[in-house]
């Protein structure tokens, strides 16, 4: 799949998503304590790295992960960037995919039994 291609969201999707980001800020919180701030930004430029990864092909590349990604790779940043971001991304998703008509299952017309006199 190529990068800026847009996937349909589906619950899988979205809370893999949500998990990711939140493992990912959870992680980073946990190493700021637990690691000297001179390992740190080693460590934690490496979970960006993959974070922006995995989140780029389970929600589609979109322009707000930039910004989040550069943010991270500030030394001394422990926000929960990356949730926040991929709420805000998912949110814009649903909004993209409810106006362009690109839902993940669309409803199928009833189907009504034939009637006994072949009309």
């Amino acid at each position: 799949m190529p990068i800026f291609t847009i996937p349909t969201l589906t619950t899988a999707r979205i809370r893999t998503a949500y998990a990711v980001a939140f493992l990912a800020d959870a992680l980073q919180m946990g190493l700021a304590v637990v690691f000297p701030p001179s390992l740190m930004p080693g460590i934690d430029n490496i979970v960006d790295i993959v974070v922006m990864f995995i989140l780029s092909r389970l929600l589609g590349f979109h322009f707000l992960l930039l910004p989040t990604f550069l943010l991270e790779l500030t030394p001394g940043t422990v926000l929960p960037t990356w949730t926040a971001c991929t709420i805000a991304v998912v949110q814009i998703r649903k909004r993209e995919q409810h106006f362009t008509g690109a839902d993940p299952a669309p409803p199928q017309p009833p189907q009504f039994p034939a009637e006994p006199g072949g009309r």
